[in-house]
């Protein structure tokens, strides 16, 4: 009995002739101007790809004395696959019996599940699905499903017929991707190359296989083509298991920062309770009222809390550089009395060398947690394949630091919620969780140190991809770290490279830009110039954050001065004149966060 293979393309030239090869089936299948799937019998190739990579297959099949039977489906003309067009054909073949799938082709993002499920059955019914991946390098679909044979091309393999078996990546071969002489359209031949011509020899072979075993699947094909290959490639995983996350009852914070302000003025936002607010004398800030309309919370001298009392947790912020300052262990003095007093920890500081002290935690029930910039993604794993967003991406950024980025994301995600939009958060800042951030990814102060660009950039990418796969939102929203383009040269200290990777792995729609009243504006416009060019993304707005940063001298906090109404309005008609760009001052004018939402809806 013929072997059945379809192979899913951009159809078949009427001038190629496919000798003792028999032609199952013909199918076209186009979208009409109402999004309709029309089908006709129409194969004939307008593009060259489908009669390249038919050919490939008729050929390496009829070289091994297979018997097939080879089903065209055209699904495209040249341009990128649509996702409902391919999923449409999958789910046609599910109504027949067909031995191989092949696709030299795929999508970049699917925007649900019914791609996966559709390939996952034809798995379950022992269909072989053989899938290139995307040439320019992005993690595509459905070559990365982990039931479907994906196919990459390699300068590593010098012959077609090599290929390299990959055991533990998102890509399972490494085939033969440099130039191929193969028919095309109009009776001409073309010099092509690429991952869609690797993978027809991997289609051959599984021909070869399953006319050997017919009832076997892609379990038993993948050891196959680990035998055969030229040689196997491992990757060693390095992702490290980050600490879980919790959320506090009650919490003491400490000390007293821009973390901590946000805690304290946005806690109507918050899952749990601010029960005391502490510092260290050192500071000046004990014995004052703060919070939004600064009579909420008496700042306590931490030396003389009551730790008797019924919270629960300690939300420690930085306090490395207060540690130096005024020379106490503070994470240490902290952890004594979190195990003598049974209180969990939520750190903004990396905690990873105070291992003897967690495990102490641990062995008394206690939780600890710290938001650490660590990779929860094996890029080897990956071979530097990124994930392609499927839903609009907005990332708020800045021209320095104390510019009222967190409390902006805070405020535009409420607002967004109330109108019905679902916001998927990718946050910057380490108490991001305790506000609902689905991921949080560290790199302002004392962040970024342990982990290299590339791999930063691998983070940030996956971690935007889970929240897009797990909580399909309407709209993504990113708030990077102080800084976009360096001040000046000479310091690496000044070069914002990590804001600069965050921008890459994201590659976001639409930016914001927040800006303080004495920027300059020739720096916002070096900004938006390189905003509007490092990604395809625009800079839609300024967010102008109305308060000067003064750091007095007897203390060690940082003060901020209000600037008044009429400042901000001649600020912000500077600003406008000067960058061509709408600009908005929540902070003052209430209304303006609301125009800003509508000014990101109105671009989507």
């Amino acid at each position: 009995m013929a072997l059945k293979i379809a192979i899913l393309d951009s159809g078949l030239s009427q001038h190629y002739a496919l000798p003792q090869i028999a032609i199952n089936q013909r199918k076209h299948f186009i979208l009409d101007q109402d999004g309709n799937i029309l089908e006709n019998e129409e194969i004939s190739d307008q593009y060259g790809h489908g009669t390249a990579v038919t050919f490939l297959i008729a050929q390496g099949c009829l070289k091994r004395k297979l018997d097939i039977e080879i089903s065209v489906f055209r699904l495209f003309n040249g341009e990128e696959t649509d996702e409902k067009i391919l999923l449409y054909a999958l789910d046609k073949l599910l109504s027949e019996k067909v031995d191989i799938i092949h696709i030299s082709a795929g999508i970049t993002c699917y925007t649900n599940n019914d791609l996966y499920e559709v390939c996952f059955e034809h798995q379950k019914r022992g269909t072989l699905i053989i899938s290139a991946f995307d040439n320019l390098g992005s993690v595509s679909y459905p070559a990365a499903f982990p039931f479907v044979v994906g196919v990459d091309g390699s300068a590593l393999c010098r012959r077609t017929e090599e290929y390299v078996y990959i055991e533990s990546g998102v890509v399972n071969i490494l085939g033969f991707g440099s130039k191929q002489r193969l028919p095309w359209i109009n009776q001409t031949w073309e010099y092509v190359s690429g991952s869609s011509f690797a993978a027809p020899y991997i289609t051959v072979l599984a021909g070869e296989f399953k006319t050997l075993n017919p009832q076997l699947g892609v379990r038993e094909f993948l050891d196959f083509l680990r035998k055969k290959a030229k040689y196997c490639k491992n990757f060693q995983s390095t992702v490290c298991k980050l600490p879980e996350t919790f959320l506090p009852h009650k919490a003491l914070i400490f000390p007293y920062n821009k973390e901590q302000q946000t805690l304290i003025h946005y806690r109507n936002m918050l899952k749990f309770e601010i029960q005391i607010v502490a510092d260290c004398k050192e500071t000046g800030l004990v014995g004052k009222n703060v919070g939004k309309n600064g009579i909420d919370f008496l700042i306590q001298n931490i030396d003389k809390v009551d730790w008797t009392l019924s919270f629960d947790t300690v939300i420690l912020g930085h306090t490395k550089l207060l540690s130096q300052l005024v020379g106490r262990d503070w994470i240490s003095e902290i952890f004594c009395k979190c195990l003598k007093w049974k209180k969990n920890l939520f750190s903004y500081d990396d905690l990873s060398d105070y291992r003897e002290e967690i495990q102490e935690m641990k062995k008394n029930g206690l939780k600890v947690y710290w938001s650490s910039l660590v990779s929860e993604v094996d890029k080897e794993h990956y071979m530097n394949k990124l994930f392609q967003l499927s839903v609009p991406t907005v990332a708020v950024v800045g021209t320095g630091s104390k510019q009222g980025k967190f409390t902006l994301q805070l405020q535009f995600k409420n607002f967004m919620e109330k109108l019905g939009y679902k916001v998927g958060f990718l946050s910057s800042e380490p108490n991001g969780e305790l506000f609902g951030a689905h991921k949080v990814i560290p790199f302002g102060y004392g962040s970024a140190e342990n982990i290299h660009e590339k791999e930063f950039i691998m983070a940030v990418n996956y971690a935007l991809h889970e929240i897009e796969l797990k909580n399909r939102p309407d709209l993504l929203l990113m708030g990077s770290q102080s800084h976009t383009v360096p001040l000046s040269m000479g310091n690496l200290g000044f070069y914002p490279v990590y804001q600069h990777g965050f921008i890459l792995a994201g590659d976001p729609d639409a930016f914001i830009l927040c800006i303080g009243p004495d920027d300059d504006i020739t720096y916002i416009q070096r900004t938006i110039k390189y905003l509007d060019s490092v990604v395809y993304g625009k800079t839609l707005a300024l967010v102008l954050f109305p308060f000067r940063n003064e750091a007095p001298s007897s203390t060690l906090a940082t003060h901020l001065t209000r600037i008044t109404e009429d400042e901000a309005i001649e600020t912000i008609e500077n600003l406008r004149k000067e960058s061509l760009l709408p600009v908005y001052c929540p902070n003052i004018f209430d209304k303006d966060i609301e125009k800003l939402c509508e000014e990101i809806i109105d671009f989507f």
